[in-house]
């Protein structure tokens, strides 16, 4: 995945039914929730190197109230 992320955007399905996605507001998402119901871009993968995070940043269609401006940051441990 980090290496198709790089080249260009990646379609993929999520579990959004959860309140963890659902009322996401900011920060690094570390909760998994089930049942694949939702379709989302993935757009980059990052990693900070102080706070020896890794994640994924993924554009969300609920547009710029939901979330990070419509993107939510996605732990990827």
């Amino acid at each position: 995945m980090t290496a198709m992320v790089t080249q260009r955007p990646v379609a993929l399905a999520v579990a959004s039914g959860d309140d963890y996605w659902r009322y996401y507001s900011g920060g690094i998402l570390n909760k998994c929730g089930t049942g694949i119901d939702h379709g989302v871009l993935l757009v980059g993968v990052y990693y900070n190197s102080v706070t020896k995070v890794k994640y994924w940043k993924i554009q969300n269609s609920w547009g710029a109230s939901w979330g990070e401006k419509g993107y939510i940051r996605l732990s990827r441990d």
